[in-house]
């Protein structure tokens, strides 16, 4: 394995929630995974990123192509479409996942669940396991690798949502033994 896409929201990013300027974290997860395995991981993590739609899916194809080739694709997004849903469209959070999937069809992909949210918001907190069961029967229907976080240490900042420095190792830690399985 020679290079690693990792495409997501802030928390690919490594938003640092407690920093007003948006600097993310020294080391997030795709960096943790980048020294860890020791192969080119590429960060595409953006604060605020839904699944992408349309000309999403363009931007993410031509991202792509730029990288090429590309040797896995770690998908972990869905927080901001909870967030802006506000717990109410499920449906539509999955249909979009599975537009994604689909539009991957033909990388090698790894799809990670959401991380936990305790936001003190019941529909959110209560919608992101309930994603997450969706999107583990999406990736077994797409023949998609997918990445449960249980049993993971997953400590979450201020804010319920962004994960600290120290989730980000530990998730970084999870992936690289789920790679090397």
């Amino acid at each position: 394995m020679n290079k690693i896409i990792c495409y997501g929201d802030s928390n690919t990013y490594g938003w640092d929630p407690s920093n007003l300027w948006g600097t993310p974290y020294r080391f997030p997860w795709p960096t943790v995974l980048a020294n860890g395995l020791g192969v080119e991981t590429v960060n595409m993590g953006e604060p605020g990123r839904c699944i992408p739609v349309s000309c999403g899916m363009d931007n993410l194809n031509a991202l792509l192509e730029k990288h090429a080739p590309v040797d896995l694709v770690i998908v972990m997004l869905g927080t901001n479409d909870i967030l802006n849903a506000m717990g109410a469209g499920i449906s539509r959070i999955v249909d979009r996942m599975d537009q994604l999937l689909v539009n991957l069809s033909g990388q090698n992909v790894l799809l990670i669940e959401i991380p936990p949210a305790t936001t003190g918001n019941g529909m959110i907190d209560e919608a992101v396991p309930r994603v997450n069961e969706e999107f583990k029967k999406l990736a077994q229907l797409r023949n998609v690798r997918f990445l449960s976080l249980e049993g993971v240490n997953i400590p979450l900042a201020f804010d319920g949502i962004h994960l600290t420095e120290v989730a980000h190792a530990n998730l970084a830690n999870h992936i690289i033994s789920a790679i090397k399985e």
